[in-house]
């Protein structure tokens, strides 16, 4: 598959530790083309950032093997955005 400009920025950002949260890999490289790319759907992907529990490994390796980079970074921050969002809840 021939490499997007976008996935090469976001996948330098990502292992440089530029890119903290989801969102700001989604503002990069955009969701429903993205989400195709990962072989799920984009209401798939859509529902998986509302709730990052909602995270497979298998979404998270498709994710990686897209952006062609490590995939412990992709689920750390997944699992930076679960502990943020459990953190709101407990502040509620």
């Amino acid at each position: 598959m021939a490499k997007s400009e976008k996935y090469e920025l976001a996948a330098k950002l990502l292992t440089s530790g530029s890119i903290d949260s989801l969102d700001q890999l989604f503002v990069i490289v955009g969701t429903t083309q993205f989400s195709r790319d990962a072989k799920t759907s984009p209401e798939r992907l859509g529902r998986m950032l509302h709730n990052p529990l909602k995270f497979a490994y298998r979404d998270i390796f498709n994710m990686a093997r897209v952006l062609e980079c490590d995939a412990k970074i992709l689920a750390e921050l997944v699992l930076k955005e679960c502990l943020l969002r459990q953190q709101k809840k407990k502040a509620k």
